[in-house]
Order: C-alpha cells, then structure tokens, then sequence
C-alpha cells in the first residue's frame, strides 16, 4: 500500500522540488498589497470598521459595527487577486453560500456576502459572527491538553464537521489555527466552505502548499495538516477533513505536530511517507481514533465523521468515572433542575398545561451549552412528592432549582415560579403571572429570561432558547399540542391514540406549527415499534411527518430526533442515527447496580404518569437480577397498562420463562403466534420468549422473519442484553452480518 501510494505521488513531489522558487513567488503575490492598508475608521455598506483584528494570506480582517442590527461583526476582505477573477469569486459565493446554510453551535456563522466600491477598487468581503477567545493553537500548551478536555473539544469539531459533510461541504483548511474556543468555553470551526478558493494558474497542490507559520487568517491549507491526497493534488472528500482532524487531535493531546518538518516540503514528505510517532500515556480510545483517522488511505479511515463522533463517544460510555470528568463541575457550570409544576386547580385536564409548560422550559434551557439542566424524564420522578427542595437538588447535583404553580379559571391563567439556591434554600427569585390563556407565551418568554439573568449564564445577542422565544402560536392551538404531549407520555395505546387526535387538532388550527408534526412523527414511530401497526405503513409516515416539522421549523430539535429514531429503528441507517443524537447513553438503563435500577423503577411507576415502559424496565432488571419470585407480581400491575400489546407481552413471556413458568410462557409465545394470522404483530417479541424458554433455534426464526419485515425492535440486536445468549451462533451472526453490524 505504501510502495504504490509513493509511487502515485511521485509527480506532484517532482513538481514541488522543480519550482519551490515559483512557489514562494505566488503566495508572495497573492498576499501584497490589496489588504495592506488599514481600514479602520471606514465604511464598508452598513458596516462601519472599528478596528483591525488580523491580516493573512486571504486578506485582513476586521471588528466592524452592523449599523442595521446594532451587532458587533467580523469582516474578512478579500485580495483584489482573488476577488478579480469571475470564475473564482462565482466559485468564492456558492461555497461561501453553502457555508452560511451551515447552522450550527460549533459553526461560525456567515452573515453577508457583499462588495463594495472604493477609490482604490472595487472590495469584496464577508461579514462572519464577531467572538472572542482564543484559537486551539494558542490555547494548547507544549505537553498538550489534559485528555478530557481534548477529547471535548474534539467531539464538537467532529459534531461541527459532520454537519457540514452532511450539507456537502468540505472544510479543505483544518487546523488548530481554525478552531477558536471562546471565552465561554464554545468551540467554533472558523472558514468554511472558503479553502477551496486558490488563484488560477496554480495547481491545488501548489496553491495549499504554505507553511504552519502562515499569518493570522491564512485560509489556503496548511501543509502541516493536509491529508496525503490533498498533498497530491488528488480530488478530496470528506475523508480528507478526517485525516486533518487526525493531526489536530493529536496535536491537541501531545504538544507536538505528527508530521513536524523544517520546510512545507518535509512536511508533505512525512504526510505521504512516515508514520506518526505513537501516541503514549493517553487513554487507549484517544490514541486508537488518531491512529484511524491518520491512515494513508482514504478508504482505510473512519468514513465519515457520524463514525468518528461515535468512536470518542465509545470511549467514555463504558465508564461513568469518565463521564463524570467531561462534566463540569457546578461550581464552573450553572445547573439547574425545572421541577414539574404543581396543578393548584387538582383536576386532571390541567395536568396537561402544567407538565407541558414544565417540559417547555426544560427544552428551552436545555440548548444553552453555558448551563446544565436535568432531563424531563430524571425531573419528572419527583412530580408529586414532598421531600424539601434542598434534597431533591442534591440527589439530581444541581445548584439551583426552579418550582412553581399554575391555578386556571376560564380563560385566566395565575403561574407562579421561584428560583431556588439548592445550597441553602433560600429564594433567589419569584414572580406571579396573571394572564389571559393567549399570553401564555410571554410567561415562556419571561421565566427562562429572569432565570439566565439571575444565574449570569451568557448566551449571544439574539439567540436566545427556543422556549425564550415568542413563537406566535395560536393559544388554543398550543394548548392542544400540550395535550398531545401529556398523552404521549403514557406510552399506552389509548395515551397514543389521544395524542394523535389532539396533535392533528392543533395543526388543524394553526398549519403553520411545527411541534405538532414532530408529535405526529413520534407517535407513528413509538406505535410500529410496539407493534401497534405495520413498519413499512407507519414509518415512512413518521418520516414524512418529521421532514413536514423540519420544513416549517428547520432548527426543531424534536424533529430531527424522530428522524434519528427513523434511521435507527427503519433504515437500519447506524451512521445517519448516530450522527442524528448521541446514542449510546439512551439504549438502555446504563450500567449501574440491578438492585438500583429495581429502586427507580419502582419510583418512577410510584410517581410518574401512568405509563408502560418503567414496567418493562422494572420487569427486565427483576429477572436479570434473578429475583424471580417478584416477576408475577410486577406483571400482574403491567398488564393494567399493557392491555395485551405485543411488546409488553412478549416481555412478560421472557421473564415468565426464565421465572419457570414455561406453560404460561408458551401459551403466550401460542397466543401471539396465532395474532399474526389476522392482524400485524411484531415477530421479535415471540423471539424473546423462545429465548427465556430456552428454545435458539425457534427464536432465530422469529429473528430472520423479523428481518425480512424490517422490524424496528431489531435495531436492538447488536447491543440488547436478551439476545447475549446468541452471541456465538453462526446463525445470529449472520443475521447481524445481513443487517450491516459486522
């Protein structure tokens, strides 16, 4: 492999020993004169220049004032060289096009594209989000970043790049040079979409050839961190991005560059022909992903960055001391818990209002990186208790907390919430709201506001959480879409059928409102999961529900995980899942002792709505924990929820089974068997309980029949711990083989 890749290389090496003097002439030329002088104090359209913040290869850089919007931005104003050329200034839009399309936390953000005409010519420039920190070069000490906080910082560029890949747009130019960490902590991947942008007459090698020691700014590629293809002047893909996010990652970790050299040319040469030292006194996970990305052959590498994310996530989700050491202690991170409002009128048609306003602002919060917030479902545990404030906030190791009332009468709405210093109780802030249902939105608006500026969490001019924003919805509408979500939460079918109606109410009322259509996908998705109808009838509606959300609201995250459940559950798609939300923390109860789990659960049926899936958990753990004689008892108050879907008894069949019960078992496994003679039933269900019984091969079969109609509990089969008992089997095997896990 390398005999032939050094022989395939050979010309390009051969062109840049002839003219290194060439070489140096044209970067000496494109980076004279255009930008040299100082623009501060000018005007360029609506932006008035402040100061100067930096100048490279691609041109200067500076602070300037967007007069229209009152925001401070960045603006990078490119060579007369460049700019003057149509074929590459087209070239220059459309990626910088696709750049701005590009929205994500870990992205910087294109805000114009413009020119301008002045006394000396005609400008070109782009206005970018103004930040201020500190790039990943400066940041990074000579022994190299602590392994954890590389490891973070390498997770939001791969979250960054995997985005951008899936727009179809190439970085070209990473290096820690573009990679800025902000005074907040939030990484951001600077130029995209402009690396591609090279003066004609040069190859794409020559013109990305430059030194590591380019000024601030230089946007042309790095020899240092160009991939082995990209240094050959080879067409480039995605996979070329990952071979440079090899080499910063292992920057990051080491202090030192993997291919040093004393000249743009040595640096080429190691690329192409050496190995990396190997990395030493890192975690085994870190190194084995940098030395995957640094395969000289493309298709050797991770192939996309969806595998790279999940790679480094492998590495901590089997240890929850890791874990712990990713999270930032509270002390540097605000946390806080929004616990379940209390219904004061004590009916059950309020309870909606008052756990979907408790849900909002969870999913509001949630998406400022500057604060921790604890899930619905870790939160919700604790609707209707009594145990004092400061307990709850320890046990979920949170500093604050936020509690409050909702008291309706007509059409009047009294919520109440206070803010809460979990270290000693006392109230750091309360408010009450009288308003009309229809202001109900302001409320949203209001209490995460008070929240954010009482916790002093920072967060960018004008972005602000989804639930912060006033969206406009129709009040009867919204109110419906919370009904939807209070029946969703039961997990039942009755719970499903009611959301469905609500949900299709709401979009009845107000078309144009996205979080109905991302219910709607959910529901079709949970219910051929359950089995309540036929995958290949209820999943492509779930889809087309979901991209109907997306059309309407593109940043709707509820959206985008249904798509994820989609990929992961239908399309058997592992990478497009994984790259749609972070999968391995949501799989299954973790890692921690049975007789915990047993605990929670029992809690979690004791205090949370009326809902099936604690009792499938409950009833899993009791017979892995052998705790046999519990089994017929936990099912029994099961199946008062279950009402005989086929999931819940294909469960309870399981545990029956490994209990002793093999007639009842088989009865069940008879029963559901005889089902599919007339409407749809899951076939893996009947799998589980030929499994408990005991009978492989009679499993296998539902398995291979489950297969063949795509069932969406299959996408389990890798992982799921019932099946541990078929690792071995040839036939299992290849059943996963079939499916692409192995």
């Amino acid at each position: 492999m390398h005999h032939n890749g050094r022989q395939r290389n050979q010309p390009a090496i051969k062109a840049f020993l002839r003219h290194p003097q060439s070489l140096t002439e044209q970067f000496r030329r494109i980076t004279i004169d255009t930008t040299s002088n100082n623009m501060t104090g000018t005007s360029l359209g609506p932006y008035d220049i402040l100061s100067k913040l930096g100048e490279g290869g691609m041109g200067a850089v500076y602070r300037a004032l967007d007069r229209r919007l009152g925001r401070e931005v960045a603006l990078k104003i490119l060579p007369a060289d460049l700019a003057g050329n149509q074929d590459r200034r087209a070239r220059f839009i459309r990626e910088a096009q696709a750049a701005s399309r590009l929205n994500h936390p870990n992205i910087i953000t294109i805000y114009d594209i413009a020119e301008a005409d002045l006394p000396s010519g005609r400008i070109h420039y782009i206005a970018m989000e103004c930040i201020s920190g500190n790039t990943l070069e400066g940041l990074t000490p000579a022994e190299g970043l602590e392994p954890v906080r590389a490891q973070a910082i390498a997770a939001d560029i791969a979250s960054a790049l995997s985005r951008a890949h899936a727009a179809g747009v190439v970085h070209r130019d990473l290096k820690p040079a573009n990679v800025m960490v902000t005074d907040d902590g939030i990484v951001k991947v600077l130029d995209f979409g402009l690396a591609k942008l090279v003066p004609t007459g040069v190859s794409d090698t020559a013109a990305t050839i430059t030194s590591a020691g380019t000024q601030l700014g230089m946007i042309l590629g790095t020899a240092a961190y160009m991939s082995p293809e990209q240094a050959s002047g080879l067409p480039v893909d995605a996979r070329s991005d990952i071979f440079s996010f090899g080499l910063v990652l292992y920057e990051m970790i080491s202090g030192r560059r993997a291919f040093p050299g004393q000249s743009p040319l040595a640096a080429v040469a190691g690329i192409l022909h050496s190995e990396a030292r190997p990395l030493t006194d890192v975690p085994e996970h870190l190194a084995a992903v940098v030395k995957r990305c640094l395969r000289k052959a493309p298709e050797a590498r991770f192939q996309t960055m969806a595998e790279v994310q999940a790679a480094l996530s492998s590495g901590i989700s089997g240890s929850r001391s890791s874990l712990s050491m990713l999270t930032p202690a509270p002390a540097v991170l605000p946390s806080i818990a929004v616990l379940p409002f209390v219904n004061l009128n004590r009916d059950p048609e309020s309870d909606f209002f008052c756990d979907g306003l408790t849900e909002e602002l969870i999913n509001g919060l949630s998406q400022l990186r500057t604060l921790r917030v604890v899930s619905r479902s870790t939160v919700f545990q604790f609707k209707g208790g009594t145990e004092d404030i400061r307990q709850v906030a320890a046990k979920l190791h949170v500093s604050t907390a936020l509690e409050g009332s909702v008291r309706r009468a007509g059409n009047r709405l009294r919520i109440t919430s206070q803010l809460i210093n979990a270290a000693d109780g006392c109230q750091l802030w309360s408010q009450r709201f009288d308003r009309e249902m229809q202001d109900v939105f302001d409320v949203q608006d209001e209490v995460p506001q008070a929240i954010l500026e009482h916790l002093k969490v920072h967060f960018p001019s004008g972005i602000l959480p989804a639930a912060v924003k006033n969206q406009g919805q129709n009040p009867e509408a919204w109110t419906l879409y919370l009904k939807g979500r209070y029946y969703q939460h039961w997990t039942t079918t009755e719970g499903y059928r009611k959301a469905l109606e609500h949900y299709q109410e709401a979009i009845a009322l107000d078309p144009g409102m996205a979080k109905p259509w991302a219910g709607i996908a959910d529901i079709y998705i949970f219910s051929a999961i359950v089995g309540l109808g036929r995958p290949n009838d209820l999943m492509p509606q779930a889809h087309a529900a979901a991209l109907r959300a997306l059309e309407l609201d593109e940043t709707l995250a509820e959206a985008n995980s249904a798509l994820g459940l989609v990929h992961l559950w239908f399309d058997w798609d592992w990478a497009a899942s994984e790259a749609a939300f972070g999968l391995a923390d949501a799989l299954f109860l973790g890692r921690a002792p049975l007789g915990q789990v047993i605990e929670l659960c029992r809690k979690t049926i004791d205090l949370a709505p009326p809902a099936i899936w604690p009792h499938w958990y409950l009833i899993n753990a009791l017979a892995s924990n052998r705790d046999f004689a519990e089994i017929p008892g936990a099912i029994a108050q099961a199946r008062q929820l279950a009402a005989g879907e086929p999931v819940s008894e294909g469960i309870f069949g399981w545990a029956l089974a490994l209990a002793g019960d093999h007639e009842e078992a088989r009865r069940m496994a008879a029963e559901l068997t005889e089902r599919r003679a007339s409407v749809h039933s899951p076939a893996v269900p009947i799998a589980w309980i030929h499994l408990g019984l005991g009978d492989h091969e009679a499993a296998l079969d539902w398995l291979e029949t489950a297969r063949l109609e795509r069932d969406p509990l299959l996408a389990m089969s890798h992982v799921n711990p019932t099946h541990d008992v078929l690792r071995d089997n040839p036939r299992f095997q290849a059943l996963l083989h079939q499916m692409q896990f192995a």
